[in-house]
């Protein structure tokens, strides 16, 4: 079929991590055979009132792609307009590609603003409209955005809506006249890259891993004062590989701690899959998640994972795979210390966890929908 996939979430050369779940979701559906073609709009800070640029290419999935780039003094007022967004997608579409490629399905992505665009060319270009969302924050939108009433015509008018968990589907099922039109079709991780590789078990050393954006709802402290009561008790010595940059780290940074903590900045995927081959354990402590790509690249790679029992991550983590714990030091400590007492059969963590999210099973889920709803009533 052929797909024009929208977004306004997308990965560029200064932020390169910036929607990657989206990108990789795009090369599934690119993967299982079919035409897709990709609008992504990245609105940020400039110092100019107003300035747009386009670039064309391939990507390395084989997508072709249009990133349309707008820097202005007023960007943040540009992203909340859904009118402004709609008119850059309905005139972007118009006059590049309407007269070469009418698509059989638009699939847009987070349901502000992008998603009200979407429904907007879906109902002008009378093709069905397929939403996917990853927004946290759609039940507050719901709730206080005076324009809210966009969002939700977007989401009744949808053929479908896919979520990447059942968390966020229960989140956003009270605000949809027909939640059985809810799909869950999770995030994909390279299993070529985070694949597993046996692991060596050190005499002396415990090696954990952390990746994220250390910033709210980020909870690393946590972890971290659970870490360093543990070393005191512990004959091995403790070494925290944290892969990310954000405000959070200079407090880590000025804390006085008993263990090794290697700060490791921003990585390649390849880098970050190397960290966790390595690795004992990865810890991942939030007070929400809707998915957690980094959680299931860990388990990809056969790294049990010890991590908050809220949002999502349960429907990822469960007993043969690692803990779960509620976010006080104490808890923290508890799993750690129960994780350790575990023998977990990394190789099956990695078959299990990397075929389920694999870009190919991704990819058939997305057709499945597609081909359910391909025609417009």
């Amino acid at each position: 079929m052929k797909i024009l996939f929208l977004s306004c979430w997308y990965p560029t050369a200064e932020n390169p991590l910036k929607g990657i779940f989206i990108k990789n979701h795009a090369a599934a559906i690119k993967s299982a055979g079919h035409d897709i073609r990709i609008i992504a709009f990245d609105i940020t800070t400039g110092e100019q009132m107003f300035k747009k640029q386009t670039h064309f290419f391939t990507d390395e999935h084989g997508v072709e792609t249009h990133l349309i780039t707008i820097k202005s003094i007023f960007y943040k007022w540009l992203y909340i307009n859904p009118f402004f967004i709609r008119k850059q997608f309905l005139n972007y579409y118009a006059s590049s590609l309407y007269n070469s490629f009418k698509p059989d399905i638009i699939h847009s992505n987070i349901l502000y603003p992008c998603s009200i665009a979407g429904d907007f060319l879906s109902q002008k270009y009378k093709v069905p409209h397929i939403i996917t969302e990853h927004w946290s924050k759609v039940d507050k939108y719901m709730r206080r955005n005076l324009l809210s009433h966009l969002g939700k015509n977007a989401y009744d008018n949808a053929a479908a809506i896919t979520v990447v968990s059942n968390f966020l589907k229960q989140y956003i099922k009270k605000h949809i006249i027909s939640p059985e039109k809810i799909h869950i079709v999770p995030n994909t991780v390279d299993n070529v890259c985070f694949s597993y590789k046996e692991k060596t078990l050190h005499s002396d050393k415990l090696i954990f891993s952390a990746i994220a954006h250390w910033k709210e709802p980020k909870k690393p402290e946590l972890f971290i004062a659970a870490l360093n009561a543990i070393q005191n008790q512990c004959s091995k010595i403790i070494i925290l590989n944290m892969i990310g940059d954000g405000e959070k780290l200079e407090y880590i940074k000025k804390m006085k701690l008993n263990f090794t903590i290697n700060y490791l900045g921003n990585s390649t995927k390849q880098k970050v899959a190397v960290t966790l081959q390595k690795s004992d354990f990865f810890l991942h402590a939030s007070s929400i998640e809707t998915f957690s790509l980094v959680t299931a690249e860990a388990l990809a790679t056969g790294t049990p994972v010890i991590c908050s029992n809220v949002g999502a991550l349960p429907e990822l983590v469960n007993e043969t795979s690692g803990v779960l714990t509620e976010n006080t030091i104490e808890a923290w400590e508890n799993a750690i210390k129960k994780a350790l007492k575990n023998k977990f059969d990394y190789k099956s963590i990695s078959a299990n966890y990397g075929e389920k999210f694999k870009s190919e099973s991704i990819g058939n889920l997305y057709s499945g929908i597609y081909y359910k709803n391909g025609v417009m009533e």
